[in-house]
């Protein structure tokens, strides 16, 4: 009876495992796409979990540093109120 629970043990982490690398492999694939060339904004848009006002001088010369060191590209900073943060996410994924 041990030996079976032992093997069906190595069974599931084996399972697991091929479902992880297939994730992993799925998650690279997918963040090294290319965007199309017709594409005619660079925008990034990021988000946080109410962080203003306490942190906004902070973000707004983060963003400006990255927006020179990066030339065409904007960052646009999304502040989502603690209230509402899960209905944002649930729309977002």
């Amino acid at each position: 009876m041990v030996i079976v629970i032992q093997v069906l043990n190595i069974v599931r982490w084996k399972q697991f495992g091929v479902f992880a690398i297939w994730r992993l492999l799925l998650t690279f694939f997918i963040s090294c796409n290319t965007p199309s060339p017709n594409l005619k904004t660079k925008e990034i848009e990021f988000w946080t979990i109410q962080l203003q006002p306490q942190l906004t001088n902070f973000f707004n010369q983060l963003i400006v540093d990255f927006e020179a060191d990066n030339p065409g590209l904007y960052v646009r900073w999304v502040d989502v109120p603690w209230s509402a943060w899960k209905a944002k996410f649930r729309v977002l994924f």
